[in-house]
């Protein structure tokens, strides 16, 4: 399934986008560029054909030859680029195409066969705008449509170059890296002809981001095993301690109790689920201190510690506790 988000769609649709904004704008511009340049082209052909005939012109109008000059006319209406044409002695009108109806045209001053600095006549040339302009119209169409066919295939070419170059060495280290369960010793493979390139450099810094995170990774393996030792050692010196120690929450249940805690409670008859200290205070012979001791341990943040002495509800023996206490008690 193709991802909509993927690289490579979104740098062919920029590209695309890209190309068709550049192609309309650069068209346009290149479109009236050679309409300009063959409408000038035109211009220049006529003045061209004008100049090629004015010799055989000039002799027909020296010699007043209506049959020369209708041949000549001929001649220059049988090219696409003329419309009419006409010439004129200096006393008539010597010849005329059927097409010519006055309009106005290209002039050429017919020179006297011998006598350079004199004049027999003009030659006037109409040329046919119509078929100069839908000839440059034609030819500059054809010139776009060729720039267009030549830019597509360059624009595949490039999104090809770029999905084989850039996007599936990318798709291939991303897939690497969503296999490498974190923490292990695997590492990412520089991508064919990649290595000394950027993709080959991302792969390094990767690689070297991953041997950082597997060494975190070693390093809190160890910390939770040497505090899972320290915790076993602590709750076998707590549950075999001498000294009745109890675990309270701030609301007062007793979370935990060691076994000498445990044998007190029992000794006393009091349940490990009362409330702590409003289950010993009755049995403690001096409860002022008790309750000294829990508030200034509270107050001051310390830890306190002094012997207290408690005495069973069923019995009139005494036994003694020693007690401590910390002020947070979470």
């Amino acid at each position: 399934m193709i991802n909509k988000s993927s690289l490579i769609i979104r740098l062919t649709i920029a590209l695309a986008l890209s190309s068709f904004l550049f192609g309309v704008i650069y068209s346009k511009l290149y479109y009236k560029s050679v309409y300009a340049d063959e409408l000038a082209r035109s211009k220049t052909t006529i003045e061209q054909i004008g100049q090629t005939v004015s010799t055989t012109a000039s002799i027909a109008a020296y010699l007043e030859d209506a049959d020369l000059a209708i041949e000549v006319l001929n001649g220059l209406i049988s090219n696409d680029v003329i419309l009419a044409a006409k010439i004129d002695t200096d006393t008539q009108t010597l010849a005329k195409s059927l097409l010519y109806k006055g309009q106005p045209g290209n002039q050429f001053v017919l020179s006297h066969p011998f006598i350079p600095t004199a004049n027999v006549g003009v030659i006037l040339l109409v040329p046919n705008e119509v078929f100069i302009r839908q000839q440059a119209s034609s030819i500059a169409s054809d010139s776009v449509e060729t720039l267009v066919l030549l830019i597509i295939p360059m624009l595949i070419l490039f999104v090809s170059l770029a999905y084989i170059m850039i996007t599936r060495p990318m798709g291939v280290l991303f897939k690497q890296l969503q296999e490498i369960p974190p923490g292990e010793s695997q590492r990412l493979r520089s991508p064919a002809n990649h290595k000394e390139s950027e993709i080959g450099q991302v792969t390094k810094s990767i690689n070297h981001l991953l041997d950082k995170t597997q060494s975190l990774f070693n390093q809190e393996r160890e910390l939770r095993k040497a505090i899972s030792v320290l915790e076993q050692r602590f709750r076998l010196m707590f549950e075999r301690a001498s000294t009745p120690t109890l675990l309270v929450k701030s609301s007062g249940l007793i979370e935990l109790a060691n076994d000498a805690a445990q044998d007190l409670l029992v000794g006393l008859n009091v349940s490990a689920e009362e409330t702590f200290p409003e289950c010993l205070m009755p049995l403690c012979k001096s409860p002022d201190s008790l309750d000294s001791l829990i508030n200034d341990a509270t107050n001051q943040g310390q830890v306190k510690q002094m012997e207290i002495e408690f005495e069973s509800r069923f019995n009139a023996s005494t036994c003694l506790a020693e007690y401590r206490h910390h002020s947070d008690r979470e």
